[in-house]
């Protein structure tokens, strides 16, 4: 690993913290020059990931290191995408980049979560990845439907531009069950996201105070964002939050439920009554 690369590993736990910048380059300069930051900062992360996977070799999560990879990757774009936010209907064009990235980041991180729960090892712990990566599915339709919704139809419309009280009832009832589908697919989110650390924990490839914090912190939001104003429990950049960290994770960590290698032949000649060996 050379110096770049090992530079690039380092700067993976700092990823997230560009949302900051970001978000004075979306806003304060123009869109163009946050996708610009955005984009070289998802470079440099996926090269981080990269420089990891090929340090940590073959034997990493499983037999490969794309699950851990996928959950950075999808952190990766929602970092980028997500300081163009929220979405504005005046701006049709940069509302529709924003939706689009983040559910592009959440089918990464949903794609990462099933394929973590197939690499591992004992059933028990693949079992309850299995049912968190499910649930995490549930959470990407009901976003997906919600957004979508709000992308076809209600922010197409001469009514998003106006306050509340001009809206007419189908139109209100329509937003309300936009906020619905968001609110429920963030809860379903994090409730997958509990129990995906919660299964890393049992398999040993998470430390077990990083797994109780994601699971304490996710399974806070599952209340909060399903019954408080979405700003500021339900910011969609905070769901990637725990898998981008358990990416990161899994991709310094050797796999410890592997088989043992079997012996080497200068190690059995040790062994009494082998007559191979005698």
């Amino acid at each position: 690993m050379n110096d770049i690369e090992r530079l690039a590993r380092r700067y993976l736990p700092f990823a997230p913290f560009a949302i900051i910048p970001l978000l004075g380059l979306y806003h304060l300069v123009d869109v163009r020059a946050g996708v610009v930051g955005g984009l070289a900062n998802l470079v440099v992360t996926l090269f981080g990931a990269r420089a990891a996977a090929r340090s940590t070799g073959r034997d990493a999560v499983g037999a490969t290191p794309v699950a851990a990879a996928l959950l950075v990757a999808g952190g990766g774009v929602i970092w980028m995408v997500g300081p163009s936010g929220p979405p504005d209907p005046a701006n049709l064009a940069v509302l529709t980049y924003n939706q689009a990235g983040l559910t592009l980041g959440f089918l990464l991180i949903v794609l990462g979560a099933t394929a973590t729960a197939a690499a591992l090892v004992e059933r028990s712990e693949r079992a309850i990845a299995a049912v968190a990566a499910s649930t995490m599915v549930l959470g990407l339709v009901a976003w997906s439907l919600g957004e979508g919704l709000g992308t076809a139809t209600l922010w197409r419309t001469n009514y998003a531009l106006q306050p509340e009280t001009q809206w007419p009832e189908w139109y209100a009832a329509l937003y309300g069950f936009r906020i619905l589908l968001a609110r429920t697919s963030e809860s379903l989110m994090y409730a997958g996201e509990a129990g995906l650390a919660y299964a890393l924990l049992r398999s040993g490839l998470l430390r077990r105070r990083s797994a109780f914090a994601m699971v304490a912190f996710a399974l806070a939001e599952v209340p909060l964002t399903a019954t408080l104003p979405t700003i500021p429990f339900g910011i969609p950049a905070w769901m990637a939050l725990i898998p981008y960290y358990a990416g990161v994770s899994l991709l310094g960590t050797r796999q410890p439920n592997s088989a043992p290698e079997p012996p080497r032949a200068r190690d059995v000649r040790g062994f009494k009554g082998t007559s191979a060996a005698t």
